[in-house]
């Protein structure tokens, strides 16, 4: 029978690279799952210490991943509206400079409605992301009686208030 890995600094860097390898880790993501992959797939025992410490470490490090990426939405809209000048964007930042919301209808999709049946359906769906979210769409059916994306949103929560910024948004 294998002895539990000896806890060490080494040890931990090792998790942090040999378990996204070996788990998808996520929200629901338990001590116990990641020590049963390390013991399946590495043929490795550890503790329950050190596989809650290195699901922390990378649960967190995806944390600030997803928060570096939503850093960069106001030079990624800037990008947008130089390729997509037709195109309607719309960036909203809280006043501490942090994301709130984002619309996108490209010119395309602009375009797609204009040769479409005068339908639009619109629903959301939450995200799988560290931050909770909604994504808000709307489609409409096209000349070839498919469905095609006319805008969508990532808003903070679905509630009236992120419904009426899509709403208002899109009939722009």
């Amino acid at each position: 029978m294998q002895q539990p890995v000896r806890r060490s600094s080494s040890n931990h860097s090792y998790l942090l690279i040999a378990v996204p390898t070996v788990l998808a880790v996520t929200r629901s993501t338990k001590p116990k799952d990641v020590q049963e992959a390390v013991q399946w797939f590495l043929g490795q025992k550890i503790g329950y210490q050190a596989a809650h410490k290195a699901l922390l470490a990378i649960q967190n490090k995806d944390i600030e991943i997803e928060r570096e990426q939503f850093r960069l939405l106001p030079a990624y809209f800037e990008v947008l509206r130089k390729k997509d000048p037709a195109g309607h964007f719309a960036l909203t930042m809280t006043p501490e400079g942090r994301f709130f919301r984002l619309f996108l209808c490209p010119a395309v999709c602009q375009e797609t409605f204009a040769c479409s049946m005068k339908f639009v359906a619109c629903d959301g769906t939450f995200t799988k992301s560290k931050f909770r979210q909604m994504l808000l769409l709307a489609v409409t059916v096209d000349g070839n009686d498919e469905v095609a994306l006319l805008a969508w949103a990532l808003v903070e929560s679905e509630n009236e208030d992120s419904w009426r910024f899509f709403s208002t948004e899109l009939k722009r």
